[in-house]
């Protein structure tokens, strides 16, 4: 059996969730087209604290939630994190293939966009 022990602000369902390869950090994407990256470590000092099912809102330093990425159209439907450096991969029912840097803070869109001619649902395959 399963149990939620956090949600996150996504204003739509979640289409596509993928952790790194060290399972430190957690991306999701979503209908409403972001991408949110998550800190495994906070996550779970959260349900150690007792604070279960919390969202984005308020301060707080130890939030899961270090990254909120947007640069899609349409619903991220896939992603993926390169094996050693620190960029995630997206696709989305918009047609386009995006690589985001998430090492810098202040980045909120992607340093490469691809336009593909078929929908993405799976980057791993």
């Amino acid at each position: 059996m399963y149990e939620t022990i956090y949600l996150t602000s996504h204003k739509s369902p979640c289409r596509a969730s993928t952790f790194n390869v060290d399972g430190t950090l957690l991306a999701t994407g979503s209908a409403d087209c972001s991408i949110k990256i998550l800190d495994v470590e906070r996550i779970i000092a959260r349900e150690v604290r007792g604070e279960v099912n919390l969202t984005e809102n308020g301060p707080d330093a130890q939030h899961p939630v270090i990254r909120t990425l947007y640069d899609h159209i349409d619903e991220v439907n896939c992603l993926a994190f390169h094996p050693r450096e620190q960029i995630l991969v997206s696709g989305a029912g918009d047609f386009t293939v995006k690589m985001f840097d998430y090492s810098k803070t202040a980045v909120k869109r992607a340093m490469k966009t691809i336009f593909v001619s078929f929908f993405f649902s799976d980057l791993c395959r």
